[in-house]
């Protein structure tokens, strides 16, 4: 096993009270190190994220280019894309918050409490509501792989029938976008980290 991927699972096992124990551990006993391993492993994990995000975002690019209208490929382009950006938003959240969230729906509002810093966006280049383009490069994803139409069916709670369409119903559009949005995330995530 590699060691930054055992960094990785480190930094990954500690909740964020765990994190927060640590640096109030390294203020009550100054000089014990904690913070500051902790925060190289954090600095490290970033890293990692940030090259998964590049070879995602790669891997995208170079499957639209040979897509030439193939929907399989095309598919795989907009999944690849968007685990990009997930990737980039799970990085920038591990700088900024010293943890990231696993789940789809978490990074996407821990990325919306981030927006939400004027500071922040005018360091990243995000807009306010990015996190609106994320959910729809997400949706993008879902039915990308879940679906095998262009569109997806599910019902919510409270009993409501809900449609959800890929960008401009079109797989080159899906893919086109969900690459865009992981080319500007993985450009935000640089710029913050």
């Amino acid at each position: 096993m590699s060691e930054p991927y055992e960094t990785l699972l480190y930094v990954a096992r500690l909740s964020a009270a765990q994190k927060r124990a640590v640096f109030q551990h390294d203020g009550a006993f100054p000089g014990s190190g904690l913070t500051n391993s902790l925060r190289a492993a954090v600095d490290e994990v970033c890293v990692e994220r940030l090259i998964l995000a590049e070879r995602f975002r790669d891997a995208a690019m170079a499957l639209r280019a040979r897509a030439d209208n193939d929907e399989a490929l095309l598919r795989i382009a907009v999944s690849r894309a968007y685990y990009s950006i997930h990737h980039a938003i799970r990085a920038i959240c591990l700088r900024h918050n010293t943890w990231d969230p696993d789940g789809h729906e978490a990074s996407i509002q821990a990325l919306k409490k981030l927006l939400a810093d004027n500071s922040f966006r005018s360091r990243s280049g995000l807009a306010a509501d990015d996190e609106q383009a994320v959910a729809k490069a997400r949706t993008n994803r879902h039915v990308a792989d879940y679906s095998p139409f262009d569109e997806q069916h599910f019902f919510e709670k409270d009993g409501r029938e809900v449609t959800e369409r890929i960008t401009g119903n079109d797989w080159e559009q899906a893919a086109d976008y969900n690459i865009a949005l992981a080319k500007r995330m993985l450009d935000a995530a640089i710029q913050v980290i």
